[in-house]
């Protein structure tokens, strides 16, 4: 072997900087530039020899001779598609803690993760740079210690590899794994909620009411001395950058405060949860933070039913509704794990409270809970609350409705959580997508109401006649979710092109919104050329310095709009269909589905239909990551009307605001689609 040398790039500066540990002593390099594992190691791997996991998904590996291998001759080389790449490993029979060490070439996420065949909580360490890279480009990852119960039968350890951007397959090599013992095992723990009562000890956060160790879902924690210089970087960084004007007013105070308690932290669990919480605390629907382990966590006791705002028209005697808030109904439900609600029945508290009341407590204690720009927008959090019940709530009231008498009961029912069969995570079911539409007004949508995001899973676009319509109104509809295109080539954009052409023959349209995943403006611009003659409705707007807080009138604005307004501003086209009437449904739609309705709202022979506004997140953003295994991102824009409006939490309001009824929803009616339906036969086309 060469004679190689162990440095630390300047790279490993920055990486310390945003939370990287130094790193710990593990295998290591004699003069001669030969490695040798940590001699306490309980397992190591030189890729001698390698017998491949039993289910490797769709990645791929092979053994190759490499001259700058680490420990022997040979490295695993291992092609990364969508699903990740899982590499055994064979650790004691008996509880213990250990902590992961290997070395990569090649860009992708790793860490280590553990289940067991009797469904029992695992665990799941994401790993980071410790800072050593080689000569030769060998780069050193490590994770945080984890617990393995050794001692059970049907022990699933494996070290995972993933590629950054699942829509890009990368080829990496792996060498020199080492497992070393860190720590004591500690049995997990149960705790209760929201954890008021401080159950769970540092490093665990309280979930599906266990204390699950929480250590490896996030970045190390810096060292002490290192540890103020994040929080006062990304005060600086939000400061300068975060662009919607009026949340920089009333939410970005709240996220630069929640950002100071980071520095007393003492461990990496409270650090980065401070962190992220602080991008979750500007409340806006293109500023997030993510974590990679989150998806990897799954609810011991999953719920397969969506809620949204409607009416419980049929319910009040049971429990009347609260002021100043809507009932909650679930609009559908999968085939099994559904705790038994069933379509129209109405979740009337959770732990005590109403849904959302309580959902709202949840942006300090729970890593999943975000809110978007408008404060009116309550789709956002209803679409997260079945997953926020599994893992934070201890019951639910709820009033059981019956389709067959188009009847409920009398009284609510209390459900306790810790009643419900666990159900191993192997055996958990395919959750039924929350889309807000109880049925398709078209033909041919997914049973599961997956309609895909054209990212990692292909769009679904249904259009034809509209059902339940006699064929000669001639009245067409679209449902789909995203608007991911380039505005002419990609897939979607093909597909909202062939939607358009059969609109041709439309006396009616219908287009059925209601999860609207964004995507690009030009993607927009296909149906809005449909319904709109030219139309310039505002123009993005970024920050031009760092103490500039926005235009000081609705003049001022005005007259930004009126100097920066351009051709690429324009929507719309002069061959517009406007003597035909379209009818657009909203509810959950986000960036370039706020854009969709915001630009039709207003044209000749179009109306709006939904239960509230939109989410009112308008502009671009920066994204940033930490080895991504932390994603976060930052909105930079906000836009500007004609008349000097700033739209950015302003959310589009519906013409016709209306919320489902119970006494539609269990006699088969959708009540949003049929007004619209209705609308656009009184205003049909001759």
């Amino acid at each position: 072997m060469s004679r190689r040398s162990l440095f630390a790039r300047a790279l490993v500066v920055s990486l310390i900087a945003l939370g990287t540990a130094r790193p710990a002593m593990a295998g290591d390099f004699d003069e001669q530039g030969r490695f040798s594992f940590e001699p306490d190691a309980v397992l190591t791997l030189d890729f001698a020899s390698f017998t491949p996991a039993v289910e490797p998904g769709d990645g791929a590996a092979t053994l190759e001779e490499d001259a700058t291998a680490l420990a022997g001759g040979k490295v695993l080389v291992v092609a990364l598609a969508t699903e990740g790449y899982p590499v055994p490993l064979a650790l004691p029979a008996a509880p213990g803690s250990y902590r992961a060490r290997f070395w990569l070439k090649g860009d992708c996420t790793a860490g280590v993760a553990v289940d067991y065949a009797d469904g029992s909580e695992g665990v799941v360490g994401e790993a980071f740079p410790t800072g050593r890279v080689t000569s030769d480009d060998w780069l050193e990852f490590e994770t945080a210690p984890f617990g393995v119960d050794g001692g059970k039968n049907g022990v699933d350890a494996r070290l995972f590899l993933s590629a950054y951007d699942r829509t890009k397959p990368v080829t990496v090599r792996l060498d020199a794994v080492e497992v070393v013992p860190d720590g004591q095992f500690a049995p997990t723990t149960n705790c209760t909620g929201l954890d008021a009562a401080k159950e769970c000890g540092a490093g665990t956060l309280c979930v599906d009411g266990l204390c699950r160790d929480a250590r490896g879902w996030f970045p190390p924690l810096p060292e002490e001395s290192e540890r103020a210089k994040l929080p006062a970087y990304w005060k600086r960084k939000l400061h300068d950058t975060f662009g919607p004007y009026e949340l920089r007013r009333t939410t970005l105070p709240d996220a630069l405060a929640t950002l100071d308690q980071m520095a007393t932290a003492t461990d990496n669990v409270t650090y980065w949860s401070r962190f992220t919480e602080a991008i979750r605390r500007l409340r806006d629907a293109h500023t997030y933070a993510r974590l990679t382990a989150l998806s990897a966590v799954k609810s011991r006791r999953p719920l397969n039913a969506c809620f949204f705002e409607g009416v419980g028209d049929l319910s009040q005697a049971a429990a009347p509704s609260e002021l100043g808030l809507p009932d909650l109904l679930v609009s559908h439900t999968g085939l099994e794990s559904t705790w038994g609600l069933a379509q129209g029945d109405r979740l009337v508290a959770v732990d005590g409270e109403h849904p959302i009341t309580w959902a709202r407590k949840l942006m300090t204690p729970s890593p999943w809970y975000w809110e978007a720009d408008d404060p009116e927008q309550l789709a956002n959090v209803l679409s997260l609350l079945r997953d926020l019940i599994a893992r934070h709530a201890t019951e639910l009231t709820v009033v059981h409705c019956h389709a067959a008498s188009g009847t409920c009961d009398a009284t609510a029912t209390t459900l306790r959580l810790d009643e419900l069969p666990v159900v191993p995570a192997s055996e958990a079911p395919k959750l039924v997508s929350c889309d807000n539409r109880p049925f398709f007004p078209v033909d041919g949508a997914p049973a599961d109401h997956d309609f895909g995001d054209a990212v990692l899973t292909p769009a679904k676009v249904v259009h034809g006649p509209v059902l339940g319509v006699d064929s000669s109104e001639a009245i067409y509809g679209l449902i789909w979710n995203t608007l991911f295109g380039d505005g002419s080539k990609m897939p979607v954009d093909l597909a909202l092109g062939a939607a358009v052409t059969e609109f041709g023959q439309a006396r009616g349209v219908l287009l059925d919104h209601r999860e609207g995943h964004g995507g690009t403006a030009q993607t927009a611009n296909i149906l809005i050329k449909f319904a709109r003659k030219p139309y310039t409705p505002f123009i993005g707007y970024v920050r031009t310095r760092a103490n500039d807080e926005g235009p000081a009138s609705a003049a001022a604005a005005a007259a930004l709009f009126t100097r920066y307004a351009s051709a690429e501003d324009e929507f719309g086209s002069a061959s517009a269909r406007t003597d035909v009437p379209v009818a657009l449904l909203t509810t959950w739609d986000v960036s370039a589905s706020d854009y969709l309705p915001k630009i039709l709202q207003g044209a000749p022979n179009v109306r709006l239909f939904g239960p509230g506004p939109s989410m009112g997140a308008f502009g671009t953003f920066m994204q940033y990551s930490l080895w991504g295994v932390m994603r976060w991102s930052v909105g930079i824009e906000d836009a500007i009307t004609p008349d000097g409006t700033l739209l950015c939490t302003h959310g589009v309001d519906p013409d016709v605001r209306l919320a489902p009824t119970q006494s539609d929803l269990l006699s088969g009616k959708d009540t949003i689609a049929e007004a619209a339906i209705a609308w656009l036969r009184s205003e049909a086309h001759p």
